[in-house]
Formats: C-alpha cells, sequence, structure tokens
C-alpha cells in the first residue's frame, strides 16, 4: 500500500493559499521560544549558527553545545538550500525529479530538462546543456561515462554506478556488495570533501530495513543517517526522527520530544512523511509540549489536499473519532466529530488503494444506518 500514490510534492507549501497550509507553515518557519537546554520559556538568545536554537542565558547555550551540535548542523544545510544551474530556482526536494548528467558531472531540476526536450530548436541540438556532450544513445554509453565519473572521483557517478550494481539494472551483473561498497565509498567523508548525502540516506535505508538481503544493523543505520541529516538530507532527517521516536540505533529512551525537531527540519524540507508523523505527534503524542495541537491539524489537513493517502486516513478517523485520547472539558477537542468530513477524506484515501481507509469507511456507513446518533456514541 502506498501512503502517497498521488501526493503533489511539486508546489512549495509557501506558495499554497489554503489556510491550513499558512497556519503550518508559519509555525514551520518561526523558530520555538523556549530554551532548548532547561525548557524556560521565552528565550531571548538565538544559536547565532542555524538561528533555530533559543536559550534562556550562556550557560545554558554552553551546557546544550555537544547536544545541539548535530542539529545545528543540520539546520544549517536545510537553510542553505541549492539551486538549479540553469533556472536558479530551488532544486526539487523529490530526488527523481533531479537530473544527473553524467558526462560532465552535473545536476538540474527535470523541470529544465523537460523545457529542452520541448523545445524543437534546443531538441536538435541533441548535447549536455552544460558540457555539450552528445546525449547518451544506449545504456552502454551511460556506463562508459559513469565509470569515468567513478574514475575522476565524482560521488554522483560512483553512486549511480553503485545503485545500478547493487540492483542488477542496465545490463550490470547485479552484485550487492559491490553495489555498496561503492555506495559507502561515495557516502563516506574525506578530506577532499564531504560525502554524498544521497548516498548515506541509501545506506542508512539499507541498514536499518535490511533490504538487498543485508542483515538489519541499526547502529550503522544511525551513523548513516545523522551524517545524511547532517548534510539537510530529507530522507535522512525523516530515519533519524523516527529512530529517535522509537528508541532505535543506541538513541536511549522513546522520546517525541527529540524526535520532533528532525521531523520539523524535514518537514520544512518538503518531506511529507516527516510532516506526518510530526502532525500525530503534536495532535496526539506529547500535546503542548511539542507544539500547539491545532498545528497538528493543520499539517494534517495540508497533506490530505494534497493527495497524501495516510493522512486522508488519520484525518478521516481524527473527524470520525476525535482526538484519541480526547482532551479535558476545559482543553476541549482540536477536532470536532463531523461524519461527512470523515466519509470523504475516507473515500479519498480509499480511491488511493488504502485498505484500511476502505474499511474503516464500510464500517463508518453501517452504524451510521444503524444508529443516526453514531457520532454522538462512537468514543
Amino acid at each position: 500500500m502506498s501512503s502517497a500514490s498521488s501526493y503533489d510534492a511539486g508546489k512549495p507549501w509557501l506558495q499554497s493559499a489554503s489556510d491550513a497550509s499558512k497556519a503550518s507553515q508559519q509555525w514551520l518557519q518561526s523558530w520555538w521560544t523556549a530554551c532548548a537546554h532547561c525548557g524556560a520559556a521565552d528565550a531571548k538568545l538565538r544559536c547565532a549558527a542555524c538561528k533555530t536554537a533559543r536559550y534562556c542565558a550562556r550557560d545554558c547555550q554552553l551546557q546544550h553545545h555537544a547536544a545541539h551540535k548535530s542539529l545545528c548542523a543540520a539546520a544549517r544545510a536545510v537553510a542553505s538550500e541549492p539551486c538549479c544551474p540553469l533556472c536558479a530556482d530551488p532544486m526539487p526536494r523529490d530526488v527523481a525529479q533531479i537530473v544527473y548528467h553524467a558526462c560532465c558531472g552535473k545536476e538540474s531540476c527535470a523541470s529544465c530538462w523537460r523545457k529542452i526536450g520541448a523545445s524543437p530548436e534546443l531538441r536538435s541540438q541533441d548535447c549536455c546543456p552544460f558540457c555539450r556532450a552528445p546525449n547518451r544513445k544506449t545504456d552502454e554509453e551511460l556506463l562508459s561515462r559513469l565509470r569515468r565519473g567513478v574514475d575522476r572521483g565524482d560521488r554522483l557517478a560512483v553512486r549511480a554506478l553503485g545503485i545500478k550494481t547493487r540492483d542488477g539494472a542496465f545490463s550490470v551483473a547485479r552484485d550487492v556488495a559491490a553495489g555498496l561498497a561503492l555506495l559507502e565509498r561515495a557516502a563516506t567523508p574525506s578530506d577532499g570533501g564531504a560525502g554524498n548525502r544521497l548516498a548515506q540516506a541509501d545506506l542508512a535505508k539499507v541498514f536499518d530495513n535490511g533490504t538487498h538481503g543485508v542483515a538489519v544493523d541499526e547502529v550503522r543505520a544511525e551513523r548513516w543517517c545523522r551524517l545524511a541529516a547532517e548534510a539537510g538530507d530529507g530522507d535522512g532527517l525523516t530515519l533519524l526522527g523516527h529512530m529517535y521516536a522509537d528508541g532505535r540505533g543506541g538513541l536511549g529512551a522513546p522520546s517525541e520530544a527529540a524526535a520532533a525537531p528532525w521531523y520539523r527540519l524535514a518537514a520544512r524540507r518538503g518531506h511529507p512523511d516527516a510532516a506526518l508523523a510530526l502532525a500525530g505527534a503534536l495532535l496526539f503524542g506529547e500535546r503542548d509540549a511539542l507544539g500547539p495541537a491545532n498545528i497538528g491539524l493543520s499539517l494534517f489537513v495540508d497533506l490530505a489536499e494534497r493527495g497524501h493517502a495516510e493522512a486522508q486516513y488519520k484525518l478521516g478517523r481524527c473527524y470520525l473519532h476525535g482526538e484519541d485520547p480526547p482532551r479535558t472539558v476545559e482543553d476541549p477537542d482540536v477536532v470536532t466529530l463531523d461524519l461527512d468530513a470523515a466519509l470523504d477524506y475516507l473515500a479519498r484515501a480509499a480511491r488511493q488503494g488504502h485498505e484500511a481507509a476502505r474499511d474503516v469507511r464500510r464500517s463508518a456507513l453501517r452504524m451510521a444506518r444503524r444508529n443516526p446518533h453514531y457520532l454522538l456514541t462512537s468514543r
């Protein structure tokens, strides 16, 4: 089951006109006001490097330095978003929307590549927009260019060849060990520069999930995941948040509070799974210790309106049952019961193949037919 089969990530949230998007983005772009070390409210000092963490006093900042170092690097990387060298727009957050030119080792956004293909004049040139090398015609030509890139130390070429070797693509003999070795070569930082963040995220997923016949190794997964997160990779930030939330990889006891900053950075990067996890933590988890619950609802609505099936399912359940556990009378529910809204969101998720949404919607319809006051008694 895909949780985001028709998710629209092409349009940045900040350009969306919906009230939910504006509310969630305003919160994601703002900084915490509590001291990152002691939790004191209305902290005035701010980390000069990342401008994210706040402190009430210099002593708190000094004591929190070791814990903040990794998050500080990640926040700086997220803030310095690379741009496409052709159109100068920010690079797409989705890796699938980035085109790697194996001839010269440069990258561009897929939108520019499509515009080149749509222009008869540019298409007739049939060459790389950077180095003017003829576009490759065969898989063998692509592999030859990748191997030349590997020889000159191009980490993007090393990663691309590693993935093809690991998966046995483009007529390359499948060799998982050799493919992972190439990925590690691309991901490992050296004196010549930082490791490739995409290769680091690839390795983190392999060791965290135990795919391709590799044994699960949470410690190695955490290492690669942290390197990817510190480089601003959305997948790395999200996975590290999951590891903090679950208490995996030697990170101590499960803690949504420790996971929230990583989710928040990934959500600002436009990662839908991080926004979904953050929304759940705000609405159902440690509540106001992480942030206002209504922002959790705004994140759910924003994701659901963009076609995220899992968000549609969870939002449908929220409108069907209210919050779980419900808030007290003095602190009223953020989510009001609404059968029509619940059925609508569940139907949207079901149309994308979300089986749980289909089952819950059928059950709700049966209960509503039997009992007109179903929503009043469902909790």
